[in-house]
């Protein structure tokens, strides 16, 4: 069976934190739900008092 690993995780983590050290974001929030189970859940940095625009990224696979 394929699907999300641990490394794949740990990537999904490592690539949201490289963006926010950069600059490219002050705050970021994601999560992954495989078959029901919360399988990534992050949030990190921060944008209070910013507005900003939302986009869902929900794709079936």
């Amino acid at each position: 069976m394929s699907g999300l690993t641990s490394e794949g995780k740990e990537r999904i983590e490592a690539v949201a934190r490289e963006h926010l050290a950069r600059g490219w974001h002050t705050g970021a929030q994601v999560a992954v739900y495989r078959d029901g189970v919360r399988e990534v859940d992050l949030a990190l940095g921060a944008a209070e008092g910013k507005r900003m625009l939302w986009f869902s990224a929900t794709k079936p696979v």
